[in-house]
């Protein structure tokens, strides 16, 4: 008679720190790459562009832009429209979307440095840009960033000088970002040292050494395309227009036979 085997149980104890979970495992934080700046040397070697008299023609685009632009401001400022519901207007403006600004800083020399910013970054965080690319024995210097020809761009918002007319509105807040001052979606700005030393064109761009050592040449524009002078095919296929003294069909109008001798 065979003996019966019973079965045999594996019992696992429980681990008293239990697997970690990889959905609730804490996020890696992962750092932010720092901005890239771009370092452009002047060209020396690259003459001048001589573009013809066509290359300044505006476009149909910029015709009609400057349209819009013209009819907007007049509708603006009608005459049976009051200085509240004006007020109302502009502040629901809707302003153009932009999410970044490449904002490129030239030099007395002609160097510049370009980096791009978020539109809603505030104008000192341009300073502290330029600043942090000073050379060492720059960085305490004073300077101004302006557009050309005059429009300076001070580090921090100036009280507005300007008399208001209604006292019952909240007056406009003063730009403070990088949209706010019109800048977006490009913009080359002038620096001027408080040091006129500093100005000269014959003086080289007070820079790092780490930023001037991969700096490259400003690139060239592209030169625009000569307009298609217009071939003997195509002119025999434009149509010829009808002399202006007669009507459709050739035929001249009654009214115009009697005043004729």
């Amino acid at each position: 008679m065979s003996e019966r085997t019973e079965p045999t149980t594996t019992i696992f104890a429980s681990s008293s720190t239990p697997p970690p979970n990889p959905e609730l495992a804490p996020p890696v934080a992962v750092a932010a790459a720092a901005p890239q700046t771009s370092v452009f040397l002047p060209s020396n070697t690259s003459a001048p562009l001589d573009l013809p008299d066509s290359a300044f023609d505006p476009t149909p685009s910029e015709v009609g832009a400057a349209y819009a632009a013209a009819t907007g401001r007049v509708q603006a400022n009608q005459v049976l429209r009051t200085s509240a519901m004006r007020a109302k207007d502009e502040g629901v403006k809707v302003k153009p979307s932009w999410p970044n600004t490449k904002i490129r800083i030239k030099f007395s020399d002609r160097t510049q440095i370009e980096r791009s910013f978020p539109s809603s970054t505030p104008l000192s965080s341009v300073y502290d840009f330029v600043r942090s690319s000073l050379s060492e024995t720059s960085k305490e210097e004073g300077f101004m960033l302006y557009q050309p020809p005059r429009t300076n761009l001070p580090e921090k918002p100036i009280k507005s000088t300007v008399k208001r007319t209604r006292y019952d509105l909240p007056p406009p807040p003063p730009p403070t970002s990088l949209l706010d001052h019109g800048l977006a979606p490009s913009s080359v700005l002038l620096i001027r040292f408080e040091n006129e030393d500093l100005n000269t064109s014959d003086r080289p761009a007070p820079l790092l050494p780490t930023l001037l050592s991969h700096a490259t040449e400003l690139p060239l524009p592209t030169p625009p395309k000569e307009p298609e002078t217009p071939t003997a095919e195509s002119s025999a296929a434009t149509p010829v227009a009808k002399s202006e003294g007669k009507a459709a069909g050739g035929k001249v109008p009654k009214w115009f036979k009697g005043g004729k001798k």
